[in-house]
């Protein structure tokens, strides 16, 4: 294997290895939030065991799996033309 087949595996490694396991997590914590959300409606705003912050964690770990993407498709796209 030389440099180029080492470039060319690099998308895929990123790929397995830190979006898919992040498109887990971001699921997750999607279900959680949309059950607390569902619990406090349903209650007429009971409580929850499932923590507030699940909300904000969601966001954030949302917004680094969007961009981690884009990243992503950036470097599969500029494979070809750089290599």
């Amino acid at each position: 294997m030389d440099t180029t087949d080492v470039a060319a595996l690099i998308h895929p490694f990123i790929a397995i290895g830190f979006v898919f396991p992040l498109l887990g997590v971001v699921v997750h914590y999607a279900t959680q939030t949309r059950k607390r959300r569902l619990k406090s409606n349903e209650d007429g705003g009971g409580k929850s065991k499932i923590p507030p912050t699940v909300g904000t964690e969601h966001l954030k770990l949302g917004r680094l799996f969007s961009n981690s993407v884009v990243v992503v498709a950036l470097l599969g796209l500029g494979h070809p033309i750089f290599c």
